[in-house]
Parts: C-alpha cells; structure tokens; sequence
C-alpha cells in the first residue's frame, strides 16, 4: 500500500492533499484504511512513516556494512581485468578495431574497450589514444 503509493511520508502526504483537493478519498479495503475519517488519515500516515523509517534503516546498515568491508581491506566493486598486452598489441596491429578486441579479450563492447587502452595510455608507444578511436 503506502511503499508503492509514495516513497516517502512527504511525498504520501502530498498524495493525500492532491486526492483531497480533487475531492478523492483513499479507501484501502486490504487494510482497513478509509481516508475520509480522522483515524484513517492518521492510520494511513503512520504506515508511511512506517514505510519510510524502513527504507532508511535498510540504507543505513548497507553504508555500515560497505563502510566495514572497506575497513577489513576489502576491495569493493567489479574486480580488474588482466588483459594480455602483447595479444592487444598484435590485434592493433593486424587493423582490428576495439570492440573487436574487447569481444576477443571476453570484456564488454563499449564499456570494456577503454579499459583495454588504460595500460597503454601512459606507455612508450603513446598510440593507445581511445578518444580518436570512438
């Protein structure tokens, strides 16, 4: 009822004025809510405070836990790829484009290929210029 309705207790509340406004009661017949009453509407904004306290709560102890990983030293998000150098080198130089080179490393397309140039930018060759190549 109230989580779906509206994400938040402001957000619920609005709702309620708008329903109001346009002269709509609220009638939740699974919840035994009818908004045309005094005890409904404070029912109903009780559940959405209810609602709220829950999500935030939820992002609370996800921040915690994230907070807490990275303080025992672990490494958060998509673990580095290992690329071959020398098997991007020879695929350049044969005239394969990136995405080519990405499908045949097993990284994504658009998303991987620059990831594939970031151990050349800063090399000898300095040709691994993947804006030109996009």
């Amino acid at each position: 009822m109230a989580p779906t309705m509206a994400r938040s207790v402001t957000h619920l509340l609005r709702v309620l004025a708008t329903f109001q406004a346009l002269g709509i009661d609220f009638i939740s017949l699974s919840e035994a809510i009818d908004t045309s009453t005094p005890a409904g509407k404070m029912t109903f904004t009780v559940l959405g405070a209810i609602a709220e306290l829950e999500r935030r709560l939820i992002i609370e102890r996800v921040t915690a836990g994230l907070r807490n990983a990275q303080a025992n030293g672990k490494k958060l998000g998509r673990p580095e790829r290992i690329l071959d150098e020398q098997r991007i080198s020879a695929l350049r130089a044969q005239g394969f484009g990136w995405k080519a080179i990405a499908a045949d490393m097993g990284v994504g397309g658009r998303n991987g290929a620059p990831s594939l140039g970031k151990g050349f930018q800063n090399s000898a060759k300095g040709f691994w210029n993947l804006s030109r190549e996009w």
